[in-house]
């Protein structure tokens, strides 16, 4: 059982928040990833619940959604996961 949230505000975004909590997570920043889960094709797990914290596939992904979610995947990585510490 996992628990992961598509709900962007107040779930995934707190989720973000505390696996990088150097960061300024700014959705508009990553639209990509925020359609995903809006469409509940990706979620995002929490991070107390879950070591470690991943974007996984939600109820409405399927294979030909692969090309989106490598770039929503990409984004994020560009947008946040990479970026030095306080950058945002």
């Amino acid at each position: 059982m996992q628990f992961a949230s598509c709900q962007w505000d107040p779930y995934a975004k707190s989720f973000l928040q505390k696996i990088y909590p150097s960061q300024v997570i700014d959705e508009t920043k990553i639209p990509k990833l925020l359609d995903l889960l809006k469409e509940d094709i990706l979620r995002i797990q929490d991070p107390d619940m879950h070591q470690p914290c991943q974007i996984v596939a939600g109820p409405h992904y399927n294979d030909s959604l692969k090309q989106r979610v490598a770039e929503a995947l990409e984004e994020f990585k560009v947008e946040v996961h990479n970026k030095p510490i306080g950058k945002g």
